[in-house]
């Protein structure tokens, strides 16, 4: 049974601001209309916005199977998984490696139900675009979208926020931290990305009770100075401010990386980590976490860049942000 129409219009995808029909298939979008403006004005970012990071599918269902047929358009990595657990647990990933052009098959089949009906969560590829088509279910089974949780969390930032380089995109920490604070998330990591308060949209339709903010990474290439950098970062967290002024605000200082000894244009990489907790500390709602204490400094934990964290550096980060927010 093909259920196409009935998961674009109801809440059954999470992560996610809205869903757009393109032909004979939709696609899933985590930014405004204005934001991808923004992002479009740099060729670089193109590919990394119309990435899935941080959505997932979710519903409760007696289906014995799911099937559905995706195609890929912009992508970052030649590789995808999508993670499925299965009443709250991890059940299996389902990998595509390489990608292949044209048309990809997803089938899972369910084990039954101990109650009545199984929770799903489906976790898309973080790393690419993908058009679903034809999403079929059991003839005559009972598919419910899932309720949204009572809070939520927004998560800014630039590769390192939106995946890289997990296999698995429920392995990235915004979905850690997500599942584990029992939080809605809205994901807008973007590879490449620095501060850049053009960016915010103060009309988000999203209101997040935490946000975290993860950049610096970039700014300390990319920047001519450390006082343009300022200037960025003071800019960014004034907007931040103003968007969303009740939220919680957690702004992580770059992590660990092992070309760290460089000195760049603005200076060493911990006057980045410094000049980002100067420009916080008048802000009330913003606390800072020491993003060089998140991961050990290995390359166990890392991509073979020594830029980005693997999957069990994901973990560690996510398990160490999460005390660091409870406390």
């Amino acid at each position: 049974m093909e259920i196409n129409h009935c998961l674009i219009n109801h809440n059954f995808f999470k992560g996610c601001l809205h869903v757009v029909e393109v032909q004979d298939g939709f696609i899933p979008v985590r930014f405004t209309r204005k934001q991808l403006y923004e992002f479009s004005k740099e060729e670089r970012y193109w590919p990394r916005i119309r990435c899935l990071a941080g959505i997932s599918l979710e519903f409760s269902t007696s289906t014995a199977f799911i099937k559905f047929r995706f195609t890929m358009k912009n992508f970052v990595r030649n590789w995808l998984h999508f993670d499925v657990y299965i009443n709250d647990a991890f059940y299996k990933s389902a990998e595509f490696n390489p990608i292949k052009d044209g048309y990809n098959e997803f089938y899972l089949e369910l084990p039954p139900a101990a109650a009545q009906l199984n929770k799903v969560v489906i976790y898309f590829p973080h790393n690419l675009e993908l058009v679903i088509h034809q999403f079929e279910i059991s003839d005559h089974a009972v598919f419910n979208p899932v309720e949204n949780l009572e809070r939520s969390l927004l998560c800014l930032g630039d590769s390192i926020t939106q995946g890289m380089d997990a296999l698995h995109p429920s392995a990235i920490y915004p979905a850690i931290l997500a599942r584990t604070l029992k939080m809605n998330l809205l994901n807008q990591g973007v590879g490449g990305h620095v501060f850049d308060a053009k960016c915010l949209d103060e009309h988000l339709p999203y209101k997040p009770d935490i946000i975290t903010v993860a950049y610096g990474t970039n700014d300390w290439g990319r920047c001519d100075s450390i006082t343009q950098f300022r200037d960025n970062c003071s800019d960014f967290f004034q907007k931040l401010s103003c968007c969303f002024p009740a939220a919680d605000i957690f702004v992580i200082t770059p992590v660990w990386r092992s070309d760290w000894k460089e000195r760049k244009l603005t200076g060493s990489f911990s006057d980045v980590g410094e000049v980002i907790e100067e420009v916080c500390s008048s802000y009330q709602r913003i606390s800072i976490i020491n993003g060089l204490d998140l991961i050990a400094h290995q390359s166990t934990y890392y991509n073979s860049d020594g830029v980005h964290p693997n999957d069990e550096g994901f973990s560690k980060m996510a398990a160490a942000l999460t005390n660091e927010i409870l406390k």
